[in-house]
């Protein structure tokens, strides 16, 4: 029991443990744990210090130390620290601290640390709350956490998205108007915002108003609206801002976007493929609500870059802090080689040896690789998709030591388990486009699906012995028809396929008989939502800039209900 004392004695050898337990202490024999506070509130996105201390008899040596968590009734050792979101700050001296960042309401529970015994009754207890705004109630807002935050918190309060307001309590007396939209944030947090909440029946929430997503990735912009009872909603909108102007979302996102909402209650707006030029503000409407024009959530784009090498330490740098704290993917020779934070630390860093960075979750879509040797060829791109017939450039670069003369440039490509050089001429289908200063880019005209295979870049003299390769897959493009054959008023999908992901995200083109169909949507996919028999015909698609490389037609056969048709009729006849 808590305050109790526990006494151990062992005859033969004479041992005798006395243990007792104070508040926020543990003791054995002069060894001690000090909590600095038993009792912690933290942020729910924030990282947070278990800080505590502790002692040992003259001449004693930790040998090793373990932090546990309560769960079910039941201690469990914390094992991995050099994973996910926990590390141990502390040494094997005196101090025992524990990080955990990206705090989750499931990281509430108790924590303890031990180097020799575990001390049931001494621990610190973790509560991981939101914020929430209360009220209206009599002009009086309330910033609401589940627990009483353990640092006095300064409050920051926003209207529309704007700071108005500190102060150190959570309440916020005001004369509010109805348009208006305030939410709350702890200073030092101002991320860990609050949801915003409104003072009248019209009223559009999201649940972040600020986002950073990765360049190629995926994000929902989520967000609620209400309006009042009885009120039917015929029409929703998304806007986005160029050159202080909103604009409805149409054309340019085309393939891209996708409306994730309905008309009831839910209006989340799924971007993919994103790019650094869709960084901008983003703003929904429902017809008839008016606009309001402060409130909106601000989507920000960032790739990732290796930085370093500074002491034997490497830096996964962001443009802006990623919104879904992340755990960061770390790789040697382009093989993963570690899980840990933005921050790698290595005791040696080879001269060969290429470092990038990646995003869990998002293993594709990671930084270009870096390395601490002075001989070092860097491609854009290490894999690429490119349509068949079409023309593709392996872009590259490299680099040297100052004064260091090249006086060849080879490149290889993979074929039967063996690396071939690719001779170093004008001549047929591949050309060399770079030089002997810098630029080792390649060009492969008209490739077909034998040109899909990895090649490689090197140059001499040089001292490369570890070569990263860039990989080409060619592919046709496909129509896929479902289904072919169909009744008058049924709906037909077409899909404009390829075996691998083409960069940038294309637009398509789509055409019957042979003549481009005006006015269509440039999307992979097309619904013909209410088939007539004016519909039936050959239909191909193809890539936009690429028109001479369309697919194979597939013909559609529409099964006429309503009507006789002639032998001239251009589609497939049946007669009811």
């Amino acid at each position: 029991m808590e305050g109790g004392t526990t006494m151990s004695l062992r005859t033969g050898s004479v041992s005798v443990v006395f243990l007792w337990s104070l508040t926020g202490v543990a003791v054995v024999l002069g060894q001690s744990v000090k909590y600095t506070s038993q009792k912690i509130c933290a942020l729910k996105g924030s990282t947070v210090d278990l800080s505590c201390s502790y002692t040992n008899p003259k001449g004693y040596t930790v040998t090793s130390t373990e932090w546990y968590y309560r769960k079910n009734g039941n201690w469990i050792e914390i094992r991995d620290y050099s994973a996910g979101r926990v590390s141990y700050l502390g040494n094997k001296v005196n101090d025992c601290t524990l990080r955990i960042t990206d705090l989750r309401e499931e990281d509430s529970a108790s924590y303890q640390f031990t180097h020799w015994h575990l001390a049931k009754y001494a621990y610190v207890t973790l509560s991981v709350t939101g914020l929430q705004v209360l009220g209206y109630d009599k002009n009086k807002l309330t910033c609401r956490t589940s627990c009483p935050l353990t640092e006095q918190p300064t409050y920051i309060w926003y209207k529309n998205g704007q700071p108005i307001r500190e102060g150190t309590s959570s309440l916020y007396v005001h004369n509010f108007s109805d348009e208006d939209r305030y939410s709350c944030a702890v200073k030092g947090h101002e991320n860990l915002r609050s949801p915003a909440v409104c003072n009248t029946d019209y009223c559009v929430t999201y649940t972040s108003q600020r986002i950073c997503a990765l360049k190629g990735s995926t994000v929902d912009l989520s967000c609620s609206f209400t309006y009042p009872r009885g009120y039917t909603v015929t029409a929703t909108e998304w806007y986005y801002r160029k050159n202080q102007n909103w604009k409805k979302i149409s054309d340019n996102y085309a393939g891209r976007v996708s409306y994730r909402g309905n008309k009831n209650n839910d209006c989340t707006l799924r971007i993919t493929d994103l790019r650094e030029e869709d960084s901008t503000s983003y703003q929904f409407r429902f017809i008839h609500w008016p606009l309001a024009k402060y409130v909106y959530v601000t989507l920000s784009v960032t790739g990732l870059q290796v930085l370093g090498y500074d002491k034997n330490k490497l830096t996964c740098r962001t443009s802006c802090p990623l919104t879904e704290q992340p755990t960061y993917i770390w790789y040697k020779n382009g093989q993963p080689f570690r899980e840990d934070t933005s921050i790698l630390n290595v005791h040696y860093f080879g001269d060969e040896d290429r470092y990038s960075c990646g995003v869990k979750g998002h293993e594709n879509l990671r930084s270009p690789a870096v390395c601490k040797k002075t001989y070092f060829v860097t491609y854009t791109s290490q894999s690429i998709c490119a349509l068949k017939g079409s023309t593709v450039d392996l872009s590259c670069s490299y680099t040297y030591p100052r004064y260091h003369n090249v006086r060849t440039t080879m490149w290889y490509y993979w074929k039967n388990r063996n690396w071939k050089e690719i001779p170093n001429n004008n001549a047929g289908r591949v050309l060399y486009r770079g030089n002997k200063v810098s630029d080792c880019t390649l060009r492969i005209t008209d490739v077909s699906e034998e040109d899909s295979t990895s090649y490689y870049f090197t140059f001499k003299p040089s001292d490369l012995t570890k070569y990263e390769n860039v990989s080409l897959t060619v592919t046709d493009v496909v129509l896929e028809m479902e289904p072919t054959s169909v009744s008058e008023r049924n709906r037909v999908t077409l899909t404009c396929t390829t075996k691998c992901s083409l960069d940038p995200n294309p637009e398509y083109s789509w055409y019957k008989n042979g003549q481009p169909i005006e006015n269509t949507k440039t999307n992979s996919a097309v619904h013909i939502l209410s088939v007539s028999s004016e519909d039936a015909g050959r239909y191909s698609c193809g890539v936009k800039g690429h028109e001479t490389l369309l697919s194979p037609e597939k013909t559609l056969n529409v099964t006429c209900k309503y009507m006789r048709c002639t032998v001239n009729c251009p589609y497939t006849l049946y007669i009811f």
